[in-house]
């Protein structure tokens, strides 16, 4: 029996049902998403994993130090005085509190690297993923 996708408009204080359909099943995966797989990151000639995330996923702002060392990781266009502006960061399933240990993880250590979308970084790791998520799969890592 396929699913049937309902619409709900609320109508003054009521709500009807209009509308339904067949559901297509939804690909493996984030929806939205973008894997860069181990020989993208070699070919790309980056030193390592800071390095690779700044160049596969240019719609992020990137903010160095001085002495040219990760300082921030911001999503274009959102700004917010009190709360985080950067996606959630994990490396090999264990979120990392600082992004300047990314410049210790060398490229050849790098098996996968995936963003997830706010919407989807939102559904699979809450609401805290709302500037998206990416995830860093090591060679060494779990389940490798």
């Amino acid at each position: 029996m396929p699913n049937l996708r309902i619409f709900l408009i609320l109508v003054a204080a009521s709500v009807v049902a209009a509308g339904c359909g067949a559901r297509k099943p939804r690909p493996a995966g984030p929806s939205t998403g973008r894997v860069v797989t181990a020989e993208e990151i070699a070919d790309s000639g980056v030193k390592n994993a800071w390095e690779a995330i700044r160049y596969h996923f240019r719609h992020l702002s990137f903010t160095e130090t001085t002495d040219g060392r990760p300082s921030e990781m911001t999503s274009r266009g959102r700004s917010s005085l009190f709360l985080g502006n950067g996606p959630i960061v994990l490396v090999d399933g264990a979120q990392i509190s600082t992004i300047d240990v990314l410049e210790a993880i060398p490229a050849s250590q790098l098996q996968s690297l995936e963003w997830l979308s706010g919407l989807d970084g939102t559904a699979e790791y809450g609401t805290n993923a709302g500037n998206g998520v990416i995830r860093i799969v090591t060679w060494h890592g779990p389940g490798s």
